[in-house]
């Protein structure tokens, strides 16, 4: 009898010490092994997060280039603060001078723009050269202005429009249009009623030319239909 006993005993120490082992090893796996590979997802989404948080911001801290527009009745600079300078230096129309009344289009001054150079100098003290960014012109009647492209229309090309795109997907322009000995000068502002144009395009046709407006799906609308479209 106290043999039996002896025996369930020991059997009964045998399947506690086979638990206390098998705990054992599940407290260490959980703890120790496992927890290793929570961390690591959990860092790759940190990491995931942090570069998607990183491309936005860049996103964001893009700013815009300035843009000089040679054309042929002078200079455009957009800046990248979005506005608008006009400098008169070239003319297109022989024989018919461009008059600008004063805050006609906006104010006459004189202005600096960053990136826009207008003559170089030699600074002796320092031994280098310099530039020089001062420019008398118009700053035009204009703001939020993100690009600026030149159209010729009519028969043979005789306007001269200036349009100006602004950020949220606006048009406005400048038209050139010469009377005789004069040219006559406008600027109209938010002249399309089609949302979101992102580009102005040079079409012509038979002896004529015309320009094509296009939206950011790549919708196209030429200045016929525009014309049309105003008169609703």
């Amino acid at each position: 009898m106290g043999i039996k006993s002896n025996k369930g005993l020991i059997v009964l120490v045998i399947i506690l010490l086979i638990g206390v082992i098998g705990l054992g090893g599940y407290i260490v796996y959980d703890k120790v092994i496992n927890k290793d590979n929570t961390p690591k997802t959990e860092k790759k989404e940190e990491i995931k997060n942090e570069e998607t948080s990183e491309v936005e911001e860049t996103v964001e801290e893009t700013k815009q280039a300035t843009q000089i527009l040679n054309t042929d009745v002078g200079v455009f600079i957009v800046d990248k603060d979005g506005s608008v300078y006009y400098q008169k230096t070239a003319d297109k129309f022989v024989g018919a001078e461009i008059k600008i009344d004063d805050n006609t289009i906006g104010t006459y001054g004189t202005y600096e723009v960053e990136d826009y150079i207008t003559g170089l100098g030699y600074d002796e003290s320092a031994k280098k050269p310099t530039e020089d960014h001062k420019f008398e012109g118009y700053k035009l009647d204009l703001e939020n202005i993100s690009s600026a492209y030149e159209i010729y229309t009519g028969n043979g090309g005789a306007s001269d429009i200036i349009f100006f795109l602004s950020k949220d997907g606006k048009v406005n322009h400048l038209h050139f249009l010469s009377t005789g000995k004069k040219v006559d000068v406008a600027l109209k502002k938010d002249t399309c009623n089609y949302p979101n144009i992102v580009s102005v395009l040079q079409s012509s046709g038979f002896d004529a030319f015309e320009f094509v407006l296009v939206d950011k799906d790549g919708n196209k609308y030429t200045g016929t239909e525009l014309a049309e479209e105003n008169k609703r």
